[in-house]
């Protein structure tokens, strides 16, 4: 009698139920990673490291230029609240002198009289705002609907600094 059950009847509909959903968990599991492989950030990062390339004035500078790896960069506080600024994700060259000249999101960040000694202790949303949380530029740039600091346009970034 057990016999006849497995043969057919209710647990061939779970078998059947059983293989959609290990199908449908391996398609949403496939999204994330292919989802994450088309972030924006991936490509400023490889837009840059192409501009790290061309200005290489030194062997050394091209090894660390091809040593660049494509990741998330973050700038993480923890005496202020454990702020997260993932900002340098896409403005990476905000340190490095050699990019004073170059478009954005790569250029140096300018010398402004209030601005801290060292950013990386303050970040970047605290004077700038935005969602420092964010990896893509409509949410980090506080485009997102339910952001209500949006990035600050580059006249008033000064204001907010405190």
């Amino acid at each position: 009698m057990a016999g006849n059950l497995l043969m057919g009847g209710k647990s061939d509909y779970l078998w059947l139920w059983f293989g959609i959903s290990s199908i449908a968990f391996l398609v949403i599991m496939a999204v994330s990673p292919v989802k994450d492989y088309f972030r924006e950030y991936r490509t400023y990062q490889n837009e840059y490291r192409a501009l790290l390339l061309e200005q290489a004035g030194s062997s050394r500078e091209l090894r660390e230029a091809h040593a660049q790896r494509v990741r998330v960069h973050q700038i993480w506080i923890p005496e202020f609240g454990d702020r997260v600024d993932r900002c340098t994700s896409c403005h990476l060259g905000f340190e490095n002198p050699k990019t004073a000249g170059a478009p954005e999101p790569f250029r140096l960040h300018p010398k402004i009289p209030h601005m801290p000694g060292d950013v990386r202790r303050f970040g970047c949303v605290i004077c700038h705002r935005g969602q420092g949380r964010a990896t893509s530029l409509k949410d980090a740039h506080g485009d997102a609907e339910d952001w209500d600091r949006p990035i600050l346009p580059v006249g008033y970034a000064e204001a907010s600094c405190g």
